[in-house]
């Protein structure tokens, strides 16, 4: 079986060579094709390919590069829904679920819906906690005749633990004996019926169905907390905290086990070793800021951490040390230079991906890098069910502007001088947003009072990477769109970033001699 598994990854290692000899001829002359055009479906194989060596070694780095590449497919082909698809599921697997939703949603608004679609946005709304959605998306690829069997009985035990993560445990127990009639008899499928009857105080038929779930998949990490969940209602202690260690030695990454352990901790008064599992969360999670993001807001939920009461200054401490934040000590404006050091780092870094960008933006020490006006900064704010702005920033006197981030790495300009498809889907993406708030205005109005015609800011690219004609170029599309979208380089953002920073050091008092 490992042996398989080595052959599998060794051919996958190959068609990357092949797929990066194929891009890299896309400097040569275009060649006239019908349909699809050839370099979509390479970056989307591509894509694929890093997508499932992303799952295969759960590599961050791979899904981010899978990203990369559907979105490059989506610059070539941006009517193509598969390329919109594979976007969403590798969104998904980082855990960016409502940029997910926004891809999935976009694949179907291109094509005919089916059942793999229905499957794809059920397990994205069901990831947000929107089970009721995610039952009724969920029933409907069961719909689809077509579905492959993998996919059915995703789709089976999913809609059946959505039942249960509603609450609805006798619904969840009824859709388990659906999947189990279909044939779908999988660790999820059983695990969900058990978790059922064991909210129902029903341990004896929830030991027993766990069991049947452990004998199908021995080494699921959830599979085995879960029995040391019953066992420990049913007073097997002992064996409970050997089964709770050993799920988390094989799952130490997994965020079900962790925000599992980390609630049965609190509902026990276990306070030190509640803390403890945070730290642990921290350390194991810390190459992997969305999910670890998602064991603190989940370990957040229904007052778990406020139930910690002995261990609430030590939380708030933990915060600040996830945070990274800098020394009281230094003045504002020093703490100020080294944020735009380290986004010059992170620009300069290979393989950079936007998403990095993002985060490192969301946080609240780089609110200042779009400049010392803004009174309130939201980030990925939801305009309806439609799009999903990266950030809007609130001036004084109900002025908005709605921020596109895109990747530095973007060359704005062809060589006879027109727009790359990059540049011309981000402006369009930031139009579609203003569209959305003239069409939806007295909506928009209640999440954001008074905003009318918002303003747009779209950053990409590199100043390193612009001539002096595409300087003119730059200044004269930004001209052209008469202030209703900004288009600005990374370069631009920090040079107003520093602007922002030496007002401070302006301001600040200077140290006193010592008397």
């Amino acid at each position: 079986m490992v042996a398989d598994a080595l052959r599998m990854l060794e051919r996958d290692r190959a068609a990357l060579r092949e797929y990066a000899e194929m891009l890299a001829k896309e400097g040569q002359p275009a060649v006239t094709t019908i349909g699809e055009p050839p370099f979509a479906r390479a970056f989307r194989g591509k894509g694929l390919l890093h997508y499932k060596l992303g799952l295969i070694r759960r590599k961050r780095d791979e899904l981010l590069n899978a990203v990369d590449c559907f979105e490059e497919a989506i610059n070539r082909a941006a009517t193509d829904p598969r390329n919109w698809t594979g976007l969403a599921m590798a969104k998904r697997q980082l855990y960016l679920f409502p940029e997910a939703l926004v891809a999935v949603d976009k694949a179907i608004s291109l094509s005919q819906k089916d059942g793999f679609l229905s499957l794809e946005r059920g397990l994205t709304l069901f990831d947000m906690a929107r089970y009721k959605e995610a039952v009724s998306e969920l029933d409907e690829a069961l719909q689809d005749t077509t579905l492959e069997a993998p996919h059915r009985a995703q789709a089976y035990a999913f809609r059946a633990v959505a039942y249960g993560a509603s609450a609805q445990d006798r619904n969840c127990v009824t859709a388990c004996k659906e999947a189990l009639e279909s044939g779908v008899e999988t660790a999820v499928v059983l695990t969900a019926m058990a978790m059922a009857h064991y909210r129902m105080d029903e341990l004896d038929e929830a030991l027993a169905i766990i069991r049947d779930a452990r004998e199908l998949s021995p080494d699921d990490p959830v599979v085995i907390a879960n029995e040391g969940l019953i066992l420990f209602d049913q007073g097997d202690e002992e064996k409970a905290e050997e089964l709770f260690l050993l799920s988390l030695t094989k799952g130490p990454r997994s965020p079900e086990v962790l925000i599992g352990r980390f609630s049965f901790l609190v509902r026990e008064g276990r306070n030190e070793d509640a803390q403890n599992l945070l730290e642990l969360a921290a350390e194991r999670l810390s190459d992997w800021p969305e999910v670890l993001e998602r064991v603190m807001s989940r370990a957040q939920e229904a007052g778990l951490v406020g139930s910690l009461h002995a261990a609430g200054d030590r939380i708030a401490q933990l915060e600040q040390e996830l945070a990274v934040r800098p020394s009281r000590t230094e003045p504002p404006s020093a703490q100020l230079d080294k944020r735009i050091a380290e986004l010059e780092a992170l620009l300069g870094k290979e393989g950079i991906h936007e998403e990095e960008i993002k985060q490192f933006l969301k946080d609240e020490r780089s609110r200042f890098m779009f400049g010392a006006q803004a009174v309130r900064t939201l980030t990925e704010h939801e305009l309806g069910s439609d799009f999903q702005c990266d950030f809007v920033l609130e001036h004084p006197e109900r002025r908005y502007v709605l921020i596109e981030i895109e990747n530095p790495k973007h060359i704005l300009f062809t060589k006879k001088g027109d727009k790359r498809q990059a540049l011309v889907h981000a402006c369009q993406q930031v139009e579609d947003w203003q569209q959305w708030f003239d069409e939806h205005n007295s909506y928009a109005q209640s999440k954001l009072p008074g905003c009318v015609s918002p303003e747009g800011l779209v950053v990409i690219g590199r100043a390193s990477g612009l001539t002096e004609a595409d300087e003119r170029r730059l200044q004269r599309a930004n001209i052209a769109l008469r202030g209703q979208v900004r288009i600005m380089t990374y370069d631009g953002l920090l040079t107003e970033a520093k602007a922002v920073a030496d007002s401070i050091r302006r301001m600040e008092v200077p140290p006193q001699a010592d008397s």
